[in-house]
């Protein structure tokens, strides 16, 4: 069973390492775009009230979506309302602690977000140009995950993309990107759907660039939540998907302090223990309660710290 443990010193030794050597991949959650975005549970309960939704889960984004994909008779309502929420939206890359600039300045190969908006892109472009200057031709490129199509389709292209570097980074969005609304993983049908695709017998839905970096990288995991349904879910249909995910000794979950009260954090990691224990064959997992700011601030001060990069 995994150990579950906040981080220690050593830990942070450990994760600046394989982050130097280049062999961590960011996992991205919606926590990372709180300063700009709305959260699920604020923009859930608003469609609820606007809608009059009829039950009492008005929090939960993924059922109050389905409800206005049925009433409104049209499937892709509830995208097109949260690629408008989206559009014209951009964190403060200004500031050297915003999530995503902190994560781009780290150099790394692979980027893979559950968010629809390009805040990611956006940060890496502006790091390259920082790093190499503008006009060099250095530049992230961002991949769709497919699985709102048949089974095998665009394999052919998923096979020709080249292997991601530090300088010519990957932004893998498994979850849809907002530019096109039919890719977005959103109401309860979109998840049965992507699971099933996810761990279907063909297995083609991830590039092969995706299913080696979760094989053969430690997974830094931040702007989830305990609470997250996406985040459990993610977990087992990553398993799913790759096998031998997480057997890395160094997995760090962000957790917002919001989601557990500070007394009952060690009820809260017995939790986590006896969750990941069933998922996690090996390795540790490691939980931060930090909100996503303080988190990012910490990993920027100590990796500037290193002088190595």
């Amino acid at each position: 069973m995994p150990a579950i443990r906040p981080p220690t010193d050593i830990d942070w030794d450990n994760w600046l390492d394989l982050i130097s050597e280049k062999n961590c991949t960011p996992f991205i959650g919606a926590g990372a775009a709180s300063a700009v975005l709305p959260t699920g549970g604020k923009l859930a309960k608003e469609w609820a009230d606007t809608n009059k939704y009829p039950l009492t889960d008005d929090y939960n984004l993924t059922r109050v979506t389905q409800f206005l994909a049925i009433e409104r008779k049209d499937t892709t309502y509830p995208k097109r309302a949260m690629q408008r929420i989206i559009e014209g939206q951009q964190p403060d890359f200004d500031d050297p602690n915003e999530p995503h600039r902190v994560l781009a300045d780290l150099g790394l190969p692979v980027y893979i977000t559950t968010n629809y908006d390009s805040f990611m892109s956006d940060a890496l472009t502006r790091s390259l140009e920082r790093r190499h200057g503008p006009g060099t031709g250095h530049k992230p490129c961002q991949q769709i995950c497919r699985w709102y199509e048949p089974p095998g389709a665009g394999r052919a292209r998923r096979e020709r993309q080249p292997k991601p570097t530090p300088d010519d980074p990957l932004v893998f969005h498994l979850h849809g990107h907002y530019a096109n609304p039919e890719s977005l993983v959103l109401t309860e049908d979109d998840y049965l759907n992507f699971l099933v695709r996810l761990s279907g017998p063909s297995r083609d839905l991830l590039p092969q660039v995706i299913t080696e970096a979760l094989n053969r990288s430690a997974i830094l995991f931040i702007g989830y939540s305990l609470a997250d349904w996406t985040f459990r879910v993610l977990f087992r249909s990553l398993l799913s998907a790759a096998p031998a995910s997480f057997r890395f000794p160094c997995i760090a979950v962000q957790l917002p302090p919001g989601d557990t009260k500070k007394e009952r954090t060690a009820k809260a990691l017995n939790y986590l223990e006896r969750y990941f224990g069933r998922v996690v064959a090996s390795g540790d997992v490691t939980v931060c309660f930090q909100d996503v700011h303080d988190f990012a601030a910490e990993l920027r001060e100590r990796w500037e710290s290193r002088g190595d990069h």
